[in-house]
């Protein structure tokens, strides 16, 4: 699949960088396999990391504008909730300021099958170890067990 973009609006120059987005931390950060959203029927925001975003960023699902939310945070956090979702499986996502550019393709998945506990007692753990309350809700909310971890000393 690819996203072609056939003209820039005209807040594209010096002043109103392209903007980017990547899997949640810290950029310079990001080595090794990166773990990308999985949006579900009951859950369909993902947080990523992002710069150059501006309030009212229209969302791009597969190339194709669509509905969404786009809720900017501080440290570059950026939650991403969509109001339908694309098929199961690998899709993409982008961001476009208003009038302006858009941002880098971002994998995401959809999939409505159950984890199993030893992944959401993983997940979990990451969760809380970075301190990611909106994973952690979400999770709790799936059925993950806090108690599961005690005397863990380092993540998953």
């Amino acid at each position: 699949m690819g996203t072609f973009t056939g003209r820039h609006g005209k807040n594209a120059d010096y002043d109103n960088p392209q903007p980017a987005i990547w899997t949640q931390g810290a950029i310079e950060k990001q080595r090794g396999a990166q773990k990308f959203p999985v949006l579900s029927k009951q859950s369909k925001t993902m947080v990523v990391s992002g710069r150059h975003l501006k309030e009212g960023a229209s969302v791009i699902v597969n190339g194709r504008k669509s509905e969404g939310l786009v809720k900017l945070g501080s440290n570059e956090r950026v939650e991403i909730e969509l109001a339908n979702l694309p098929p199961e499986g690998m899709n993409f996502v982008q961001l476009q300021n208003r009038d302006g550019l858009f941002s880098n393709d971002f994998i995401f998945h959809v999939s409505d099958k159950k984890i199993n506990s030893e992944q959401l007692r993983a997940s979990l753990g990451e969760a809380i170890f970075s301190g990611n309350f909106a994973d952690l809700k979400r999770l709790v909310k799936s059925g993950a067990d806090v108690n599961a971890l005690g005397g863990m000393e380092d993540p998953p």
